[in-house]
């Protein structure tokens, strides 16, 4: 063999070893914060859950917001305020259909609406 090969052979040999090397530190360095993190796999779940929410509420909070800063006059789409609105109108709709009503009297000698 030329000690070029044997040179080449060398380094690369080095270079396997020391990725090896590098590759061991790295798992083990993987499987310690794995063990640091196992038992707080809850709380980040519950923070990440809560941050979430939190966010979903912002959101939620400035559509409506501009529901009524900018207001329309028919159903828009994708306005959850006009959606709860519609949904709203069917649920009495379909209650004045059975009969029932929407408002409850509970004062005493109050009959139907209109009558004493």
């Amino acid at each position: 063999m030329s000690k070029k090969t044997t040179f080449l052979a060398v380094v690369a040999t080095l270079t396997l070893a020391v990725l090896v090397y590098h590759t061991s530190l790295l798992r083990s360095e993987i499987l310690s914060l794995r063990e640091e993190t196992s038992g707080h796999a809850d709380d980040i779940y519950f923070l990440m859950k809560s941050d979430s929410a939190r966010l979903y509420t912002i959101m939620d909070t400035e559509v409506r917001i501009l529901h009524y800063a900018k207001p329309h006059k028919h159903p828009m789409w994708a306005c959850p305020e006009c959606a709860e609105q519609k949904n709203r109108e069917k649920l009495d709709a379909q209650k004045e259909i059975q009969g029932e009503s929407r408002h409850k009297h509970g004062a005493e000698g109050v009959g139907e609406a209109g009558s004493k």
